[in-house]
């Protein structure tokens, strides 16, 4: 089985830095008296432990010993065999000032642009499966392209030429579906709803669709 690609790694580390940092706003004396909340960053640093692990497999880190990355297995290690010794404050203070660092470095990877892209297609893929309530692609494609017209019916983005129109991604359509005001998005999630409801049930009595 082929190994994935180290941008997969990069990702998984990326994204707990992102959440151990988010973490690490709570005030402290509510963050450590919530296990909750202090069992979560602490997962968190295992998931960049074991990332680094990855990492290191592949070689990759050696291309970039300026990264503290044995620092990073180091705190992995930590957790994983002596959960009951973890210095909780430590930790915190790690969070705070080292992660950001950390962040820092691997944004100016040449392989970040990797990171980043697959970033972008994950955001996507939420926000298609939040405006259409669907999770299968063709069906999402389907019923964004239904709340775009719906859109441009009521003037909330300009119409869109035939060309264009044809060669619209998913990604493109969730981005100018998310581009206009709440308000006239729900109009148009509204809207689309209100066709597929006639097109799965043709002998239902029709309503105004649009109407406030």
């Amino acid at each position: 089985m082929k190994n994935p690609p180290p941008s997969h790694f990069l990702l998984d580390m990326y994204q707990a830095c992102q959440l151990i940092t988010e973490l690490s706003h709570v005030p402290f004396e509510k963050f450590q008296d919530d296990m909750i909340q202090v069992s979560a960053m602490l997962w968190q640093f295992n998931v960049l432990g074991e990332a680094v692990k990855r990492l290191q497999e592949l070689e990759f880190t050696n291309h970039y010993p300026e990264i503290p990355w044995r620092d990073m297995r180091a705190i992995r290690n930590r957790i994983v065999y002596g959960y009951s010794s973890v210095d909780i404050p430590l930790m915190r203070d790690v969070s705070l000032k080292e992660i950001p660092k950390v962040m820092l470095q691997l944004e100016q990877l040449p392989e970040f642009q990797e990171v980043i892209q697959k970033m972008k297609e994950i955001t996507t893929e939420k926000a298609a499966v939040i405006l259409t309530g669907v999770h299968e692609p063709q069906a999402q494609e389907k019923i964004l392209r239904l709340q775009v017209k719906a859109l441009v019916r009521i003037e909330a983005i300009d119409p869109i030429k035939n060309n264009q129109w044809n060669s619209l991604t998913v990604s493109e359509l969730v981005e100018l579906v998310q581009s206009v005001s709440e308000k006239d998005r729900n109009q148009a999630i509204y809207e689309s709803l209100e066709l597929i409801s006639k097109i799965n049930h043709p002998h239902t009595p029709e309503r105004d669709i649009g109407r406030d």
